[in-house]
């Protein structure tokens, strides 16, 4: 029989050459088997004896930890903005800066909630399905073209119960073509693939499980940045924002290109909390 410390102990040195958090890690991998709440502290219950069956789970997924799998993709679930959503290989695991953009659109629309939401490049869905928690909106449209990410976008839809909010078309963003709708968009929002395929400094359990299209990019990593801008142009109504991140190092070009394209009137950078340029708030001239 074995104690939930026993099991630390058995891979702790493997979390450590793997994780910069390794007891947090193994904290979370302790809930979920023992479907706990994040106030259950294991070191507080370390002599605690497993069940077989509770030992082995919690053996298979510190193992699988253990060669670098992410946290999130083991668990099958991962937190976005409060909220719970199902996160499978095949979209990005959602990330606390990407929530930036919900607290931008949240102040930008305070007085007024967007009636027309486009969330390009959709993946888990975790924008689109927290703006339609945060707005009365009329209207959401998801914009995927992954047959591995579509799916599980259709499970957070169910999961949240917004499967009449949102609508999911299947379309690469640049392909996108619903005349119908342009020119009336209140708010586009979007995380697209940013990191230059050259890029040295990207952490290898990222680039070893997460999807790599909606990682990387041409062009030094402004390929999408660019051409996905040019479709929001079409799209926002007269007054719209269209407010999408981006890697450190790239708000210049950003700044420079999104401006020159004489589309927008205003243009901001926002920092994350750990100050590094992250969001672009563009504004469509009125």
């Amino acid at each position: 029989m074995k104690t939930i410390r026993d099991i630390w102990v058995e891979f702790k040195d493997q979390f450590q050459k793997v994780s910069l958090s390794p007891e947090s890690d193994f904290k979370w991998l302790v809930e979920n088997v023992l479907e706990e709440n994040h106030s259950f502290h294991w070191t507080l219950h370390s002599e605690l004896i497993l069940s077989p069956l509770k030992a082995e789970v919690l053996s298979t997924f510190c193992r699988r930890r253990a060669e670098g799998e992410p946290i999130a993709y083991i668990l099958g679930e991962w937190d976005f903005y409060g909220r719970r959503f199902i996160v499978e290989p095949g979209v990005l695991i959602p990330r606390p800066e990407t929530e930036l953009i919900i607290e931008i659109a949240k102040k930008k629309f305070k007085d007024n909630h967007p009636q027309w939401i486009l969330d390009f490049g959709s993946g888990s869905g975790c924008l689109a399905l927290t703006l339609a928690y945060e707005f009365s909106t009329e209207k959401m449209i998801a914009i995927e073209k992954s047959p591995q990410a579509i799916p599980i976008l259709e499970k957070n839809k169910k999961l949240h119960g917004l499967t009449d909010r949102l609508d999911v078309f299947a379309s690469d963003v640049v392909d996108f073509h619903c005349t119908d709708l342009w020119g009336k968009i209140d708010l586009i929002v979007a995380n697209p693939p940013y990191i230059d395929f050259l890029d040295q400094e990207i952490a290898q359990d990222v680039k070893k499980y997460e999807p790599k299209e909606a990682l990387f990019s041409e062009e030094r990593g402004f390929a999408a940045i660019h051409s996905w801008a040019v479709v929001a142009g079409k799209y926002l109504r007269p007054g719209g924002f269209y407010l999408f991140e981006f890697g450190k190092g790239q708000a210049q070009e950003v700044f420079d290109f999104v401006t020159s394209m004489g589309v927008f009137d205003k243009v901001e950078i926002e920092k994350d909390l750990n100050g590094i340029d992250r969001v672009a708030i563009c504004k469509k001239s009125d």
